[in-house]
């Protein structure tokens, strides 16, 4: 009886032991360092489309509005929502996914105020071109936001927000009006070199024989 007991005594440690060698992490070979935990690879920085390129999309699906206002839409804390909201001249405001160039929602507007009005309608430069000016002087900055308003002296301007800088644009002429004293880069034409005529090899004139060996005057003899 007590042999019968010790038996299965020994039958439960081996398989109590056997359980808990199966739940522990494979181990590797001798003599081979362990393996190093996975790291997952960082994820890709998505890029955006440019701006141009969004603004293109809004006009193309509201033909003969303009634009007013661009803002990048911001959620909890600040954080970029991924998405800028466009505002045309009748008070429709267009949201648009800044890396696919979808659009996300419209919501049709009830028209804008009479100053707004007012102030567009001695607009001659659109909203679209003060941006472009404005990137073409400071490349290689994102848009925060670009509004159309008036200035101290009654004036319309295009307030441009960027990563970096502030600008304001002209909305009559189109020139940058802060910072003072910046214009676009223009860009260069590379000049072409006039075209000249390679140089004829000139041809050694042949001297007369006459002149190597004068005749001789026989008039003498």
């Amino acid at each position: 009886m007590q042999k019968k007991t010790l038996g299965i005594m020994v039958l439960v440690v081996l398989l109590v032991g056997s359980f808990i060698f199966a739940q522990l992490p494979e181990q590797p070979p001798v003599g081979e360092p362990p393996m190093s935990p996975e790291v997952p690879a960082p994820m890709e920085e998505v890029s955006e489309l440019p701006i141009d390129q969004l603004i293109e999309i809004v006009k193309s699906t509201s033909p003969g509005y303009s634009i007013v206002s661009i803002k990048s839409d911001k959620g909890v804390f600040g954080r970029d929502k991924g998405s800028y909201t466009f505002m045309l001249d009748d008070g429709t405001e267009i949201t648009i996914d800044k890396v696919t160039g979808e659009i996300l929602d419209t919501k049709e507007g009830k028209g804008l105020d009479e100053e707004t009005l007012g102030v567009l309608a001695i607009v001659t430069v659109p909203l679209e071109d003060a941006v472009k000016t404005s990137l073409e002087a400071f490349p290689d900055n994102k848009l925060i936001s670009a509004t159309l308003k008036v200035n101290e002296l009654g004036n319309p301007i295009y307030e441009i927000e960027f990563d970096n800088i502030n600008v304001q644009v002209d909305a009559s002429t189109g020139q940058i009006i802060f910072p003072e004293g910046v214009a676009p880069t223009p860009q260069e034409t590379p000049t072409e070199e006039p075209f000249e005529m390679p140089l004829e090899p000139s041809t050694p004139q042949e001297t007369p024989m006459d002149e190597i060996f004068p005749p001789e005057n026989t008039e003498n003899f």
